[in-house]
């Protein structure tokens, strides 16, 4: 069973006009299991209108100085829970809560001096709060950059919160805005974050590719490969690269073929229904699952209340690990090559491509 946990919203800040900072409080008893990481994310579950909705929404707050714990969500077109969030949630609400997850996030050590860049578009800036947070608190040798893009000076998130930052910090924050729309005495960049605006950022400040930076990218799927090809092509090493997706990636052209992942020793498609065992919470659970079906779909229509969030391979909340069996998944950006090598699939993306298979929920 996936355990959420009833929260009390501790205080309600606008942001701009389509965003809000939620920060909930924890109660002494929930302090660890509510620990997290800078760029982490937690999985709220709200009911809208006799609804079930589950969405993952990164920390902005820093686990080392902050008692709750904070949230930000920006208001999509249609988007009920966003929607939702930024209109009627107020402070004494209780939402359940589902424990802090993700790998957004790299070790740190107050006696290490690094430069982090940060590439941030839109709502994109969430998990950078928290990174930017964290580490300027924890890392005093350190330095961060952040180039952040939005459309216009009304839309930026955390505007004053970051210019508290800067003046606290000093030298040891930068902070580049560039406005789609800017106004007509903006001195700042103008345009979105694309390649070639990257590429020049990265130009104008002789950022090489040493050891000492990491690279931190969250933002619109379009901003988000632009940044990822100016970055190979100053030959950054993948490990030094570190991307949160808030919605699904742009699909790669040069990919032709889905790639298979399992340990069985057949792949045909030669069945019907395939039997898929499910390892939760010390049970075991045993369901039908057609190969045109997925896994974690199937498991909830069975009412096992398996973890989940998203449902785009991108949280990773509904990971498990594949101990018999063959699997294809959608998307599995949300895993690392390192993840997908020691076995682990995302259950929300995979479909049965052997007649059984066993998952299990770590």
């Amino acid at each position: 069973m996936a355990n959420f946990y009833n929260l009390t919203v501790k205080e309600v800040r606008k942001q701009t006009e389509d965003a809000v900072a939620i920060t909930f409080d924890i109660p002494e008893d929930l302090k660890s299991t509510f620990s997290y990481k800078h760029g982490q994310y937690i999985t709220l579950k709200l009911d809208v209108n006799g609804q079930s909705y589950r969405r993952p929404y990164s920390i902005c707050s820093n686990p080392y100085v902050d008692d709750g714990i904070q949230v930000a969500s920006k208001r999509v077109e249609k988007g009920v829970v966003s929607n939702y969030l930024n209109d009627y949630v107020k402070e004494g609400d209780e939402i359940g809560v589902f424990p802090p997850m993700g790998k957004f996030t790299t070790p740190l050590d107050p006696e290490q001096q690094k430069t982090y860049i940060l590439f941030a578009g839109g709502s994109g800036i969430t998990p950078m709060m928290s990174i930017i947070r964290t580490v300027l608190n924890q890392e005093p040798k350190s330095m961060i950059m952040l180039l952040y893009g939005n459309d216009d000076q009304a839309s930026i998130i955390f505007d004053e919160d970051l210019n508290q930052l800067q003046e606290l910090y000093g030298e040891r924050l930068k902070i580049f805005h560039s406005l789609k729309y800017p106004p007509e005495d903006w001195e700042g960049d103008t345009g979105i974050l694309s390649k070639d605006k990257i590429l020049e950022f990265l130009d104008r400040y002789s950022i090489s590719k040493d050891d000492n930076i990491e690279y931190f990218i969250c933002g619109p799927g379009g901003m988000i490969e632009g940044a990822k090809q100016s970055l190979e092509e100053r030959f950054v090493p993948d490990e030094r690269i570190h991307i949160e997706y808030f919605t699904a990636p742009l699909p790669d052209l040069e990919e032709a073929e889905k790639e298979m992942k399992g340990n069985g020793e057949s792949s045909g498609e030669d069945f019907e229904v395939a039997e898929v065992t499910i390892l939760l919470d010390d049970e075991e659970h045993t369901i039908h699952v057609k190969p045109d079906q997925k896994i974690l779909e199937v498991a909830i229509e069975e009412d096992l209340d398996p973890p989940f969030a998203c449902q785009m391979g991108i949280c990773t909340t509904c990971m498990a690990y594949l101990h018999e069996g063959k699997v294809e998944m959608e998307e599995n950006e949300g895993l690392t090559d390192q993840d997908v090598e020691d076995g682990y699939i995302l259950t929300c993306q995979s479909h049965p491509r052997t007649p059984k298979v066993k998952v299990e929920y770590e």
